[in-house]
């Protein structure tokens, strides 16, 4: 045999290739300074071995499956909720140069993600030319949603090493459910919150299995990144304090070092909550506030848990995913252990959460960043084992089952839903022509007022009649509608949307929730005001076409909105934003969020200015 056919492989002492040993030698202090040698020696290795290329075969397919499985799930999905609009809306009003508020001259918080909201200005920005808001939001969903997914199955190689293929189990069974699919688009920041959870996971476990210590600006941007949460979604504060937790846990810094670091996980956040707080006069956003964040609904969010498990029979996958989730506590280094458990205890705060407050109407929507987090560190080794292959045929099973045949079914009650199956099959991405088109085109013939409730669509015997209003004068439009995204969106930003339910009311999202309305109103639209309070804040003779307005109501909710704390709320969102009046916004804005209205002017005070 000729010796000079015969390829070879430099390796170190310690059986490194040659690469790797250059690698050791940088990145271990301790052998430079102890002067320890590395002896060379040469060991065959054949060119292009098979089994090298049908690993890497293998490890490609296993990261790619998940994200081939979700992107073509959310391309066949793709849609726009009835929320989305709402976002839109706003973007709307930024490039008039209104600022991040629902309507013109009021500075309200109607949003939920200020990161989505800033990306969907720059998706408009750059592709607005080419396309609507809506497709915007539906290609900038559907790369984020494939980022996340490609991020998450390229992480499950670090859990291991990467010395042997891996099957991101977990990842692959959230990957198979149709809510991942609908929430990828809808124009709503769910596939944000997958790309924040995935990036989270990706710091957690370069932590976990660096081999020298994280300094400098690569650092900071690790911790920017776990404290981006709250800026995703306000609710997602619980995951950033886990996981910033863990990161301690994992790296152990010093005293001087950890106050670094949590300055660097909470500058982002705790900017934008001081602009936050001097701008809409909100510690929280406003939809925070028609929500009852604070409130507490247990047996309504168990529920809302029960219609995420029950139609899809997620017992059947829990037990493979419980099983992945053991291999990796068992087979992962100390410091992976505690990256995993980190992700497991922000998946149980969040859920326990959502749980808490009730659930939403959106089915498995809030649900999902818990159930995501969870899977994230389900990893299963392609050793051969016996349990391994077990966990795998059950989850490919029931992941095959699911995506073929699986699907939603809405109650009778409506109380939770599938909110795209209720749209018909062409109205899902720009839904039906509502009246917010007619609204705009009065608007711009110099037509002012107050049009009354409305419910989106256009009536066949045309809209209800223009009111005359005292506040409006010349210079607004006003419509009364339980439906604001696409209305408000297809309105345009000069005319102003009375929200009943509160998204973008400042009133009625402090209403009370009467106890009679717990248990027959979905989640998140518990509140409501009798029209007596807009009659008077408007001054209009009405604002419903079925709701007459009772005087004495009236007169108590004149007095109510004249004088603090009410007349104080309603001026720090409408009164100029002078420097004074955005620190007074900021002191005062812990007190203005404890504001409650009564429903019924009738029902509170009878002289609201004296309390009594």
């Amino acid at each position: 045999m000729n010796g000079a056919n015969i390829p070879f492989r430099r390796t170190s002492s310690r059986g490194l290739p040659c690469s790797r040993m250059a690698k050791s030698l940088r990145r271990s202090r301790r052998d430079r300074s102890s002067g320890r040698e590395l002896r060379v020696r040469w060991v065959h290795a054949p060119s292009n071995p098979p089994a090298t290329r049908a690993g890497q075969g293998l490890r490609l397919l296993v990261v790619a499956l998940p994200v081939v499985v979700v992107l073509a799930g959310a391309w066949a999905h793709r849609w726009t909720h009835e929320d989305g609009f709402i976002n839109f809306r706003i973007v709307d009003q930024i490039l008039s140069g209104h600022g991040p508020v629902f309507n013109e001259g009021e500075r309200v918080e109607a949003f939920t993600s200020p990161l989505w909201l800033a990306v969907l200005v720059q998706g408009r920005l750059t592709l607005g030319l080419l396309m609507r808001l809506e497709w915007v939001a539906v290609t900038v969903g559907i790369i984020a949603t494939g980022v996340a997914f490609l991020l998450s199955s390229r992480a499950a190689g670090r859990v291991h090493g990467g010395e042997r293929p891996v099957l991101p189990l977990g990842v692959l069974l959230v990957a198979a459910l149709p809510p991942v699919w609908d929430f990828a688009t809808s124009g709503l920041e769910m596939s944000l919150v997958w790309l924040w959870l995935a990036a989270s996971w990706w710091v957690l476990l370069l932590a976990a299995t660096a081999t020298e210590r994280l300094v400098g600006s690569r650092r900071l941007v690790f911790l920017a990144v776990l404290g981006l949460g709250p800026l995703v979604r306000p609710d997602l504060a619980l995951m950033t304090a886990v996981f910033v937790g863990g990161w301690a846990v994992i790296m152990r810094p010093s005293r001087r070092r950890l106050l670094v670091d949590l300055g660097a996980a909470v500058l982002l956040p705790g900017l934008y909550q001081v602009f936050r707080m001097g701008y809409y006069a909100a510690p929280v956003p406003n939809t925070a506030l028609a929500k009852g964040a604070s409130d507490h609904f247990v047996f309504a969010g168990v529920e809302y848990l029960q219609d995420l498990v029950d139609p899809y029979w997620l017992w059947i996958p829990l037990l493979p995913l419980l099983v992945a989730l053991g291999t990796t506590l068992v087979r992962g280094s100390g410091r992976v252990r505690v990256a995993c458990l980190t992700m497991v205890g922000a998946a149980v705060a969040h859920g326990g959460y959502i749980v808490y407050v009730g659930g939403d109407y959106m089915h498995a929507r809030l649900s999902l960043p818990a159930l995501f987090a969870l899977a994230l560190p389900a990893v299963v080794v392609l050793d051969g084992s016996w349990w391994g292959r077990a966990a795998m045929a059950v989850g490919f099973g029931w992941a095959i089952v699911c995506i073929g045949w699986i699907r939603y079914d809405n109650p009778p009650r409506g109380f939770v839903g599938d909110q795209r199956a209720f749209l018909p099959a062409s109205e899902r991405l720009i839904h039906y022509p509502s009246f917010g088109r007619a609204a705009e085109a009065s608007y711009d013939r110099g037509e002012r007022g107050l049009v009354p409730a409305l419910y989106g669509r256009v009536d066949k015997d045309g809209p209800p009649p223009v009111l005359p209003v005292g506040r409006a004068g010349v210079d607004e439009l006003i419509l009364v509608t339980d439906a604001i995204g696409q209305l408000g969106y297809e309105a345009g930003p000069n005319v102003y949307i009375l929200d009943r339910f509160g998204l973008a009311e400042p009133l009625t999202a402090r209403a009370d929730v009467a106890p009679d309305e717990v248990w027959w109103r979905p989640a998140g639209h518990r509140t409501r005001l009798s029209p007596e309070w807009y009659a008077a804040r408007f001054d209009a003779p009405s604002v419903g076409i079925y709701e007459p307005i009772r005087p004495p109501a009236l007169r108590v909710a004149r007095r109510a909105l004249s004088c603090p704390p009410l007349s104080d709320v309603l001026a720090g969102i409408t009164e100029p934003l002078t420097v004074g009046r955005f620190l007074s916004n900021a002191w005062h804005s812990v007190s203005f969020a404890r504001v409650r209205v009564s429903p019924d002017p009738l029902e509170g005070p009878q002289d609201p200015c004296r309390g009594g």
